[in-house]
């Protein structure tokens, strides 16, 4: 996780890695998808970095995310959405709902069907801490 700026547009990155550079436009909303605590830091260090609470969505497994966290975020200004992580149907209605956006996913334990992930035309980035594919997680069936 970067709290940098993008060295021309200075424009805040939400990550640099040496393949990938995610930068985020003014307008950008940040769509934050995820069941563990990871997303929790993640879209904190958003608001860290400067980015406003309105442009920050984030959709997390109510199983898996405790109800202190929940209340945390929404405490923090955060648009949480609570979903069960086979609900496709509820998060693409989120989706919808949060307009276009650049999405993060953290430790989804779901494949996310295609046409989910077609309506982020390529804004759409799995951050996987694990060793891939060794470790690549029960999202696919394991």
């Amino acid at each position: 996780m970067s709290h940098e700026f993008h060295p021309q547009t200075r424009a805040p990155l939400i990550c640099d890695y040496p393949s990938v550079t995610i930068q985020l436009n003014p307008q950008d909303r940040i769509l934050a998808i995820g069941s563990n605590p990871a997303l929790i830091i993640f879209a904190y260090a958003l608001l860290d970095a400067g980015i406003a609470p309105a442009r920050i969505w984030v959709i997390g497994d109510v199983d898996r995310i405790s109800a202190a966290d929940q209340a945390a975020l929404v405490a923090r200004q955060l648009r949480f959405k609570g979903v069960k992580a086979n609900d496709f149907q509820k998060i693409d209605a989120l989706i919808q709902e949060a307009g276009p956006a650049v999405a993060c996913v953290f430790g989804w334990h779901r494949l996310f069907p295609r046409a989910t992930i077609a309506q982020f035309k390529g804004q759409l980035f799995n951050l996987h801490a694990g060793d891939l594919p060794r470790y690549r997680g029960a999202g696919g069936g394991s």
